[in-house]
C-alpha cells in the first residue's frame, strides 16, 4: 500500500508540474506568434490621392509632399509627418505612409486623427482628411482586449 501512495504522490506531481510548463509553453509560443505576426504586418499605411492645378488640370509631375497626422481637424501641432517625393501621373498618386519616418503606434491612441497634406512650399490643403478605420481593422481592435468574436 506504501509504494501504491508514493507512486500516486509522483504521478501527481509530475501531472502538475507537466501542466504548469505546458502552460508556460502555450503562452511562450502565443507571445512569440503575436511578435512574429506583428513582425510581418506592414507598418505603413497606404494614402492614395488626386492632384491638380488650380484650373483643375491633373498633374503630371515628381513632387516633394509633406504628410502629417494631427489629433485635431484644424490647427495643433503634427503628432507624426514625413517629406517625401511622389510621382504624379494624370493627377494621381499613391504613397506608403510611413516609409521614410515610421509611425509610432502612440500616435493611434485615440480615435480621432486627421491627415495634413501639404505640397512643397504651398500651405497645408485644408480641410484635413479623417483617417478612418477598415473593417478588418476594427475587428482587430478588440484583440487588445481578448475580446474578438
Amino acid at each position: 500500500m506504501k509504494k501504491i501512495l508514493i507512486a500516486l504522490f509522483f504521478l501527481v506531481c509530475i501531472f502538475n508540474a507537466s501542466s504548469q510548463e505546458f502552460e508556460a509553453i502555450l503562452y511562450n509560443e502565443s507571445v512569440m506568434e503575436k511578435d512574429d505576426k506583428s513582425d510581418n504586418i506592414p507598418q505603413l499605411i497606404s494614402f492614395s490621392g488626386r492632384l491638380a492645378d488650380n484650373q483643375g488640370n491633373p498633374l503630371n509631375s515628381s513632387l516633394s509632399v509633406t504628410f502629417s497626422i494631427y489629433s485635431v481637424s484644424s490647427g495643433g501641432s503634427a503628432l507624426w509627418s514625413e517629406v517625401t517625393n511622389i510621382q504624379v501621373t494624370d493627377g494621381l498618386f499613391q504613397v506608403n505612409l510611413g516609409a521614410q519616418t515610421p509611425i509610432p503606434p502612440s500616435v493611434f491612441s485615440d480615435v480621432n486623427r486627421w491627415l495634413g497634406i501639404k505640397v512643397g512650399s504651398d500651405a497645408e490643403m485644408s480641410p484635413r482628411t479623417r483617417i478612418a478605420s477598415v473593417g478588418y481593422a476594427m475587428q482587430a481592435g478588440g484583440a487588445a482586449g481578448g475580446d474578438l468574436a
